[in-house]
Protein backbone atom coordinates (compact mmCIF):
# COMPACT_ATOMS: atom_id res chain seq x y z
CA UNK A 1 0.00 0.00 0.00
CA UNK A 2 1.17 3.35 -0.89
CA UNK A 3 2.18 6.41 1.46
CA UNK A 4 -1.23 8.32 0.36
CA UNK A 5 -2.34 11.16 2.41
CA UNK A 6 -4.81 13.87 1.71
CA UNK A 7 -3.50 17.20 3.77
CA UNK A 8 -5.53 19.06 5.39
CA UNK A 9 -6.84 21.64 2.66
CA UNK A 10 -4.56 20.48 0.08
CA UNK A 11 -7.02 19.30 -2.88
CA UNK A 12 -4.18 17.37 -4.35
CA UNK A 13 -3.43 13.84 -2.28
CA UNK A 14 0.15 13.50 -1.31
CA UNK A 15 2.43 10.24 -2.50
CA UNK A 16 6.02 9.20 -1.49
CA UNK A 17 8.17 9.23 -3.93
CA UNK A 18 8.93 5.02 -4.82
CA UNK A 19 5.59 3.93 -3.32
CA UNK A 20 3.13 2.46 -5.81
CA UNK A 21 0.81 4.30 -8.18
CA UNK A 22 -2.55 4.53 -7.05
CA UNK A 23 -4.10 7.93 -8.18
CA UNK A 24 -6.26 6.99 -10.90
CA UNK A 25 -7.74 3.58 -11.06
CA UNK A 26 -7.57 1.46 -14.48
CA UNK A 27 -10.84 2.47 -15.30
CA UNK A 28 -10.76 5.93 -15.27
CA UNK A 29 -6.95 6.50 -16.60
CA UNK A 30 -6.94 7.42 -20.75
CA UNK A 31 -4.54 5.14 -21.63
CA UNK A 32 -3.99 1.24 -21.12
CA UNK A 33 -1.92 -0.05 -18.05
CA UNK A 34 1.01 -1.09 -19.66
CA UNK A 35 3.62 -2.35 -16.82
CA UNK A 36 3.71 -4.42 -14.18
CA UNK A 37 4.39 -1.99 -11.67
CA UNK A 38 4.11 2.27 -11.82
CA UNK A 39 6.23 4.24 -9.33
CA UNK A 40 5.52 7.31 -7.85
CA UNK A 41 7.70 10.43 -8.23
CA UNK A 42 7.14 14.01 -7.13
CA UNK A 43 3.90 14.18 -6.11
CA UNK A 44 4.25 16.84 -3.56
CA UNK A 45 2.39 18.55 -1.13
CA UNK A 46 2.81 21.97 1.15
CA UNK A 47 2.88 19.83 4.38
CA UNK A 48 5.62 17.80 3.58
CA UNK A 49 9.38 18.31 3.22
CA UNK A 50 10.93 17.18 -0.36
CA UNK A 51 14.45 16.90 -1.21
CA UNK A 52 15.97 19.61 -2.99
CA UNK A 53 19.46 20.14 -4.74
CA UNK A 54 21.34 20.39 -8.28
CA UNK A 55 19.77 17.59 -10.88
CA UNK A 56 21.20 16.36 -13.50
CA UNK A 57 21.67 19.21 -16.70
CA UNK A 58 19.33 17.87 -19.05
CA UNK A 59 16.88 17.28 -16.52
CA UNK A 60 14.95 19.92 -16.40
CA UNK A 61 14.38 20.38 -20.40
CA UNK A 62 14.20 16.42 -20.27
CA UNK A 63 10.56 17.39 -18.25
CA UNK A 64 9.98 20.24 -20.69
CA UNK A 65 9.59 17.69 -23.54
CA UNK A 66 8.11 14.73 -21.74
CA UNK A 67 5.28 17.26 -20.25
CA UNK A 68 4.72 18.75 -23.87
CA UNK A 69 4.61 15.55 -25.94
CA UNK A 70 4.19 12.25 -23.27
CA UNK A 71 1.09 13.89 -20.67
CA UNK A 72 -1.74 11.27 -20.21
CA UNK A 73 -4.25 10.77 -17.86
CA UNK A 74 -5.73 14.06 -18.32
CA UNK A 75 -8.63 15.17 -15.39
CA UNK A 76 -10.86 17.73 -15.96
CA UNK A 77 -9.90 20.19 -13.19
CA UNK A 78 -6.70 21.32 -12.60
CA UNK A 79 -4.27 21.41 -9.82
CA UNK A 80 -2.50 24.38 -8.92
CA UNK A 81 1.31 24.74 -7.49
CA UNK A 82 0.14 25.11 -3.95
CA UNK A 83 4.19 26.45 -3.14
CA UNK A 84 3.99 29.42 -4.53
CA UNK A 85 -0.06 29.63 -4.79
CA UNK A 86 0.31 30.08 -8.47
CA UNK A 87 -3.35 29.14 -10.05
CA UNK A 88 -2.53 28.45 -13.95
CA UNK A 89 1.18 27.06 -13.93
CA UNK A 90 2.31 27.51 -17.55
CA UNK A 91 5.63 26.77 -19.68
CA UNK A 92 6.13 26.94 -23.33
CA UNK A 93 5.57 23.82 -25.08
CA UNK A 94 9.15 22.34 -25.95
CA UNK A 95 7.75 20.59 -29.10
CA UNK A 96 5.81 23.49 -30.78
CA UNK A 97 7.03 26.68 -30.43
CA UNK A 98 4.79 29.56 -29.27
CA UNK A 99 2.65 27.48 -28.15
CA UNK A 100 1.48 26.73 -24.10
CA UNK A 101 1.43 23.72 -21.90
CA UNK A 102 -0.23 24.08 -19.04
CA UNK A 103 0.36 21.74 -15.63
CA UNK A 104 -1.73 19.94 -13.46
CA UNK A 105 -3.95 18.32 -15.27
CA UNK A 106 -2.23 15.44 -16.75
CA UNK A 107 0.36 12.39 -15.71
CA UNK A 108 3.64 11.90 -17.35
CA UNK A 109 5.02 8.03 -17.18
CA UNK A 110 9.06 7.09 -17.83
CA UNK A 111 10.48 4.18 -18.29
CA UNK A 112 12.08 2.47 -15.96
CA UNK A 113 13.20 -1.28 -15.80
CA UNK A 114 11.50 -3.68 -17.77
CA UNK A 115 7.38 -3.92 -16.84
CA UNK A 116 8.18 -1.00 -14.55
CA UNK A 117 7.29 2.59 -15.32
CA UNK A 118 7.68 5.81 -12.81
CA UNK A 119 4.35 7.94 -12.85
CA UNK A 120 4.47 12.00 -12.33
CA UNK A 121 2.43 14.77 -12.30
CA UNK A 122 3.00 17.28 -14.93
CA UNK A 123 3.58 19.33 -11.93
CA UNK A 124 7.16 17.77 -11.58
CA UNK A 125 8.87 19.98 -14.73
CA UNK A 126 7.37 23.45 -12.42
CA UNK A 127 8.66 21.49 -9.15
CA UNK A 128 12.19 20.85 -10.79
CA UNK A 129 12.62 24.12 -11.30
CA UNK A 130 10.92 26.21 -9.57
CA UNK A 131 11.18 24.88 -6.17
CA UNK A 132 14.57 23.03 -6.12
CA UNK A 133 13.02 19.50 -5.96
CA UNK A 134 15.56 16.95 -6.65
CA UNK A 135 13.64 13.49 -7.96
CA UNK A 136 15.52 10.25 -7.01
CA UNK A 137 18.51 9.63 -9.50
CA UNK A 138 17.23 6.95 -10.87
CA UNK A 139 13.95 8.78 -12.00
CA UNK A 140 16.20 11.78 -13.42
CA UNK A 141 18.74 9.06 -15.80
CA UNK A 142 15.26 7.42 -16.71
CA UNK A 143 13.91 10.51 -18.26
CA UNK A 144 17.21 12.06 -19.85
CA UNK A 145 17.30 8.90 -21.36
CA UNK A 146 13.85 9.03 -22.99
CA UNK A 147 14.17 12.70 -23.61
CA UNK A 148 16.93 12.09 -25.56
CA UNK A 149 15.16 9.06 -27.40
CA UNK A 150 12.05 11.05 -28.42
CA UNK A 151 13.75 14.70 -29.00
CA UNK A 152 16.40 12.90 -31.00
CA UNK A 153 13.50 11.25 -33.06
CA UNK A 154 11.99 14.59 -33.45
CA UNK A 155 15.40 16.29 -34.72
CA UNK A 156 15.12 18.42 -31.91
CA UNK A 157 18.69 17.21 -30.71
Amino acid sequence: MSERIRSKGASMTYYGDGTDYEYLSPDMRDIPVQWKREINIGWLDRHFDFPTGEPLPELAEALRWLVSTRAVNRTRGCHPCYFCKTADVEIPNAAIPGKTVYLGMAEIRVGAAEGVAYAAPTLISHYVEEHGYLPPLAFQEAAVAEYRELAGNAGAL
